[in-house]
């Protein structure tokens, strides 16, 4: 009833006047709709009509349908006070005394009091009123009383024991003129949101709890005063979810902090400003939710939940770990997990678009979807492979609906953006290549840096037939002897380029993970050149998985710190793109999630980071150095050296 009662006031043509007050009952009778308007007829109604339906199931004396007497008949019963019967009864019946007379002046079916000079004289000729203010001073104290009981009926107990305690929250410093409006607009109840004057009574604990997140983050005030402002502008109107965050102070940190600290979780807010609702939902799995995506038909459709599940999905992850419920180890693998099934998802979206019966590819992943170590933010580098047995043109068509499906962006974003470069038409060309052609290329024109690539490379979705092929192939690749002069000549070559390119020293007090010296992107580089330099000897290790394999090959290159180096750099990453830290300086880390992320890292304090992040990026430079050492006279030779196709050589190293 009372939400009835709330959509009458957001939404009613007749009520704009009342929706444009900053009061919720307001002095001025002009333009006051006597039915509809707060305080007015329509309340009292809803107020007997609400208990009738309460109590009406056993209490049939209450099965009346007309408001006075089921008012008397409530008070009878005891569900209400008798005094308060017998005024709303009074108050009722003088509302539409008024209201009748109203409807005389022109014969029409009006319910709002006149506001120019002529209407208003007839008015009070036909009602008798000698004195317009003391008219609207009575019908004021009128309005209160009747606006009081029906908040008081409505109000939950939920709303009461959360209002327990509150205050109004911390005092503000000065602010612009137009973020002290939002400030003034949270402690007058929301309203801006469509947020009910009922409601928004109820709101001062939410109002402190926002006050106290934002005043104790030490971010920049106004931006976040605005951030938040921005996601409530999002939210479907209505008093709804904010009751939700008044009463569950744990969705508040679940949003809120998010929005404050963390640009990869603001960007789904800002796609997906309904997830809030799965962060109220028991079972999060995607599983669940794929009958939601599949319940719909319609494609268009379809891709718009697959989206929205995704995002839903990825805040979860996130949420979980900046709050301390998953590992560095669980994020990873919960959003390979996600980006799989995700893939898996689309490829059945586009097939019953098609109107195939099989799949037509294969899909490879590489980079960190190849490692099963996806992090936040990261996109889906990948191969499409046709099997042999399917048509390369039908296989085309399928992987071009497939990009559409996953990378076209709509109202809630891209499922995940997409990088295929490493098939070798690059960037143009077709979006698919044989199985056949893909091993032509690789035994035939690849260059080193392109077999690098297939190391973490593991077949991810698609055709079985095709996938395991291609698998065959890479193991192939990676085992077969090369020329160990072009593979010396190459990988620094390219490691050159890499350091004049993109390489970069912060200094060991700024966070920076992937393109410093010896960081991630080092790290990784020293893996997949060893990985070509010891498979061919130990073609064992072809078969591993990349953790597995980061092992045996931290033992070949003496550096058994290899793996939890990777760790480190891995788990710093996380952090680094959740809360968005790259080029902070260490001191400047938000202390509220210090504790979490130190312990990931293994250190103590921000000092400590400085120091590991130094050690870590030492120990990677001085093993690629070892790994890749060249005399001086190869090292002259660096700037005019040509990569070319691979030199392949038969085990007794004869080319």
């Amino acid at each position: 009833m009372a939400s009835l009662k709330e959509k009458i006031d957001l939404e009613h043509p007749g009520l704009k006047r009342q929706r444009a007050q900053s009061q919720e009952v307001a002095p001025e009778a002009e333009g006051f709709n006597l039915k509809l308007g707060t305080g007015g007829i329509r309340e009292i109604e809803f107020f007997a009509n609400a208990l009738q339906l309460v109590w009406g199931g056993k209490r049939p004396q209450l099965r009346v349908t007309h408001t006075a007497t089921a008012l008397r008949k409530l008070a009878e019963q005891h569900l209400i006070a008798p005094d308060l019967a017998e005024r709303f009864i009074d108050h009722y019946w003088w509302l539409r005394r008024c209201e009748n007379r109203l409807q005389l002046i022109s014969n029409q079916q009006t319910h709002s009091l006149p506001q120019d000079n002529l209407q208003r004289a007839k008015f009070m000729r036909l009602a008798g009123i000698e004195n317009w203010s003391a008219f609207a001073t009575q019908l004021f104290a009128l309005r209160t009383d009747v606006r009081s009981e029906f908040v008081g009926l409505f109000r939950s107990a939920d709303t009461d024991k959360a209002q327990e305690g509150t205050t109004a929250g911390p005092p503000w410093p000065e602010l612009a003129p137009k973020v002290q409006e939002i400030v003034d607009m949270w402690e007058q109840g929301f309203r801006a949101y469509g947020v009910s004057p009922s409601q928004g009574i109820g709101l001062a604990g939410l109002y402190a709890r926002l006050a106290a997140c934002i005043l104790e983050s030490g971010l920049e005030i106004e931006d976040s005063i605005r951030r938040i402002h921005q996601y409530f502008l999002r939210l479907p109107p209505g008093g709804q979810y904010f009751r939700l965050l008044q009463n569950a102070p744990w969705l508040v940190d679940g949003l809120v902090l998010p929005l404050l600290y963390s640009p990869a979780m603001r960007i789904l807010l800002e796609q997906t400003p309904h997830i809030i609702d799965v962060l109220l939902e028991g079972d999060r799995s995607p599983e669940v939710r794929d009958e939601f995506v599949f319940h719909s038909s319609d494609y268009e459709t379809r891709l718009e939940r697959m989206r929205r599940l995704v995002n839903e999905q990825l805040y979860l992850h996130y949420q979980d770990f900046v709050f301390g419920k998953l590992s560095p180890q669980e994020l990873q693998a919960n959003l390979t997990f996600l980006a799989e099934h995700a893939l898996n998802m689309a490829l059945r979206v586009v097939s019953e678009q098609l109107a195939v019966d099989r799949v037509p590819i294969a899909i490879l992943g590489l980079g960190k979807l190849g490692m099963s170590k996806m992090a936040p933010l990261s996109d889906l580098d990948i191969l499409y492979l046709c099997a042999p047995e399917q048509g390369l043109e039908a296989a085309n068509r399928f992987a071009n609906r497939l990009q559409t499906a996953l990378a076209t962006p709509m109202k809630e974003g891209v499922v995940y953006e997409m990088d295929t470069r490493l098939r070798p038409s690059g960037r143009s060309g077709p979006p698919t290549i044989s199985v056949g052609s893909f091993a032509a290329y690789q035994f035939e024109r690849a260059k080193t840096w392109e077999h690098q690539a297939l190391v973490t490379a593991r077949c991810v979705a698609g055709d079985r037939a095709a996938s395991d092929r291609a698998m065959a192939i890479r193991r192939e690749v990676l085992t077969r002897s090369r020329s160990p002069e072009q593979w010396r000549m190459d990988t620094n070559r390219m490691l050159m380029r890499l350091r004049e390119q993109r390489i970069r020293s912060p200094g060991d007090d700024t966070v920076a993970t992937k393109l410093r010296p010896g960081g991630l992107m080092e790290t990784e580089y020293l893996i997949s050149s060893a990985a070509l330099h010891y498979c061919c000897d130990r073609p064992e290790y072809a078969e591993l998985d990349y953790v597995e394999l980061v092992c045996s090959l931290a033992k070949e290159i003496g550096l058994p710190e290899l793996p939890d180096i990777l760790g480190f750099w891995q788990t710093l990453q996380l952090w680094e793109r959740l809360l968005g830290l790259e080029g902070t300086q260490v001191e400047a880390i938000p202390k509220r999630f210090q504790p979490p992320m130190f312990a990931h890292l293994g250190i103590g304090s921000p000092a400590e980071l400085g120091d590991k992040m130094a050690r870590c990026s030492a120990k990677i430079v001085a093993a690629l150095d070892e790994l890749l050492a060249i005399s001086d006279t190869e090292k002259a030779e660096l700037d005019t050296w040509l990569e070319q196709p691979i030199e392949w050589q038969t085990r007794d190293n004869t080319a």
